[in-house]
C-alpha cells in the first residue's frame, strides 16, 4: 500500500477486499475488445456492473475493474 498514491485504498477500506469488486484478465483488460464489449453488455445480468470512474472518460479508466451491484445497493 502506498498512502502517497491518489487511487489505492487504505488497507480495510478496498472495495476489493471488501468482496464489492474485481479486476478481470482474458481480454476484458482492454477497451474495445470483444470481451470487454460483451461483459459490457452482460455484466448487469450475472450482478456485476462497471463503475462510472472506470469508463472511458472516468477519473480512473480501469477496463478490468468490476463492481458487483450489491456494491452499489450498499453505497
Amino acid at each position: 500500500y502506498d498512502p502517497s498514491s491518489p487511487i489505492a485504498a487504505p488497507p480495510g477500506c478496498s472495495n476489493h477486499g471488501l468482496g464489492y469488486a474485481v479486476d478481470l484478465g482474458g481480454g476484458v483488460q482492454a477497451f474495445g475488445t470483444p470481451q470487454y464489449e460483451w461483459l459490457k453488455q452482460n455484466a448487469e445480468t450475472y450482478g456485476w456492473t462497471h463503475p462510472d470512474f472506470a469508463e472511458p472518460d472516468g477519473r480512473v479508466p480501469e477496463p478490468w475493474h468490476w463492481e458487483s451491484v450489491l456494491a452499489r445497493a450498499d453505497s
